[in-house]
């Protein structure tokens, strides 16, 4: 998630999952940053390009957290965590709401293009 709405899940969720998760480091660390991804692909391709792409999300609060439930490791918590993590992230949502009742938040993707050397 982006903007606001994407901090404030992490700011929520990070604090909870600290207590009740292990660590669990997947992928490829150098592909979290463009330097990375350079270091990674630069043995086999030349002209790696980045661009940065937000898909516009406008969902309800109930509707985020349904579909954040199974990612970020929501599902991995316990059941108590999960119900202290619900309770805080809508509470947190709740002014951030539109008329409409919706979030203004969206997807952050990172499009890599390369030419294999």
């Amino acid at each position: 998630m982006t903007g606001k709405v994407g901090e404030v899940f992490l700011d929520i969720f990070k604090p909870i999952a600290k207590t009740q998760l292990e660590q669990l480091r997947l992928g490829d660390a150098r592909t979290r940053s463009e330097a990375g991804w350079q270091k990674l692909l630069k043995p086999h391709f030349v002209d790696v390009s980045f661009e940065d792409i937000e898909i516009r999300w406008t969902p309800t609060p109930e509707q985020l957290w349904l579909d954040m439930l199974e990612t970020y490791d929501a599902d991995r918590l316990s059941e108590t965590a999960r119900a202290q993590f619900k309770s805080e992230l809508l509470a947190a949502f709740a002014p951030m709401q539109g008329e409409d009742g919706k979030l203004q938040t969206g997807w952050g993707l990172r499009l890599v293009q390369a030419t294999s050397a």
